[in-house]
């Protein structure tokens, strides 16, 4: 009973990844990107997280 779900679960898997890969051959260009770049302080360049100020206290 198991092996059949297992089976199942990874021929459905398949069937989605195949379904995306037609998709993006259909329309010819890649997903848009959902991120832009990450923040940086500007004086330690450390990567900054949540919209706060920097650590070091000058960035």
């Amino acid at each position: 009973m198991i092996l059949k779900t297992i089976t199942l679960f990874l021929l459905f898997m398949a069937l989605i990844g195949m379904f995306g890969k037609w998709r993006a051959k259909l329309t010819g260009k890649p997903p848009p990107k959902l991120l832009g770049r990450p923040r940086k302080c500007k004086r330690c360049g450390r990567f900054l997280i949540g919209g706060g100020p920097c650590n070091c206290g000058k960035g």
